[in-house]
């Protein structure tokens, strides 16, 4: 798939992250970062979902600031980085999106817009950039990829709008906060949800082991009574010791046992991850086909977690 996401190996020379799990603090869960839906948010049914009782809150972000604002604007400190790795392609086969900060910013309107669009400048690898698009990350890779928050288990979720359209991949997913030390896939990838270009199938995913041998279990869904993955749907991953269980809209869409990573569960699961939302546009559309289907939106109306170790 154009969204393989073997990219930290092609990234030679970047700083080695230097903290180790425990001395660091990330063995716990971090602290609770929250900026609620304000008063420019859409109707009350899109807001984040309140808590009152259970699970404690960990992170909440309702995306609301000016139009064309930073998706850190209101917050306390730095969340959100765009990531650099569309230098190395981002992948293999080596994508040919730029990501750029400001294609990833608020509406005014209580929701982070991700905008791909047609044109680029400079190198995506070994390739061209054709086209540029925001990929936000919670790894701060000028640091050498210190994570400005990271959470052990729970429940991770989103409201999301997606584009649809042949090679077109958005994607709501966790990795390993510590990346920069170990590589992928040994640190670990839960995708909460992949939108598979022109599908109406959308796909849930983990991938580890260590590069040398990739171990990914894939399932995928189709929404019930026709819906498209263009609406507002909410995608989650609950992610505890036993397993990880994907669900859409609250219904429950695939299950990864702990037992089915073996061993590897342990170095690849059982550590605290961060969140990344990206738009990738794939080598195979055509600058005729890029006029009829971008720009692209995806829409985050507001992410949350709750619970974890």
């Amino acid at each position: 798939m154009e969204r393989h996401r073997n990219w930290l190996r092609s990234r030679p020379g970047l700083a080695i992250l230097a903290f180790v799990l425990g001395a660091s603090g990330l063995g716990t869960a971090s602290a609770l970062v929250s900026r609620h839906v304000g008063a420019g948010a859409p109707a009350a049914a899109s807001r984040v979902p309140r808590a009152p009782t259970g699970p404690a809150l960990r992170l909440e972000d309702g995306f609301s600031g000016p139009a064309g604002a930073s998706p850190n604007t209101g917050l306390a400190r730095t969340l959100w980085y765009t990531d650099p790795c569309w230098t190395s392609g981002c992948g293999s086969p080596p994508q040919p999106t730029r990501y750029m900060a400001s294609h990833a910013v608020l509406d005014g309107h209580g929701h982070l817009v991700i905008t791909a669009t047609q044109g680029a400048t400079g190198r995506c690898g070994a390739i061209a950039c054709r086209f540029t698009s925001g990929r936000l990350t919670m790894l701060d890779w000028a640091a050498g990829g210190t994570p400005s928050w990271w959470q052990q288990y729970g429940t991770f979720s989103a409201r999301l709008k997606l584009p649809v359209g042949k090679d077109l991949y958005p994607s709501f997913w966790l990795v390993g906060a510590d990346l920069a030390r170990v590589g992928w896939p040994t640190a670990g990838e839960i995708d909460v949800v992949d939108g598979v270009g022109a599908s109406a199938i959308g796909e849930q995913q983990a991938q580890f082991g260590t590069p040398d041998y990739i171990a990914p279990y894939a399932g995928t869904f189709v929404l019930p009574g026709h819906q498209s993955l263009a609406g507002w749907h909410t995608y989650a991953v609950r992610w505890s010791p036993s397993g990880i269980a994907w669900s859409v809209d609250g219904r429950r869409t695939s299950f990864m046992s702990a037992a089915r990573a073996g061993a590897d569960w342990k170095v690849s699961f059982a550590h605290p991850f961060s969140i990344v939302f990206d738009l990738a546009v794939g080598s195979g559309m055509t600058a005729s086909e890029a006029a009829h289907v971008l720009p692209a939106k995806m829409l985050v109306d507001w992410v949350r977690v709750v619970g974890g170790a």
